[in-house]
């Protein structure tokens, strides 16, 4: 979902999840060595961002965001400490 705040600054939020029979080894935002290289693989995953956005410029756009996310390994366990904290920049040519 996004909302238009300004002209210039909007603020979203977006969900998503995916659930895989068997678990596959998805990194996501952890480790390789923590969710790729392992065998207990995530059989679950998802995420919830919250973000805002600035257009100072008609070819620049300015982003931060807060990711949180979680999920399920097929030993049971948990997938935690892998939220995400981002900031970009986008220019358009």
């Amino acid at each position: 979902a996004v909302q238009k705040l300004t002209d210039k600054l909007y603020g979203a939020l977006r969900f998503s999840g995916l659930e895989v029979d068997g678990g596959y080894p998805i990194v996501g935002h952890g480790t390789f060595g923590q969710y790729f290289f392992s065998s207990n693989f995530t059989e679950r995953l998802w995420r919830l961002g919250v973000g805002l956005g600035y257009d100072p410029a008609d070819n620049l756009r300015l982003k931060i965001e807060y990711t949180w996310e979680g999920g399920r390994l097929t030993n049971g366990g948990t997938r935690s400490e892998t939220d995400q904290f981002a900031a970009e920049a986008g220019v358009k040519f």
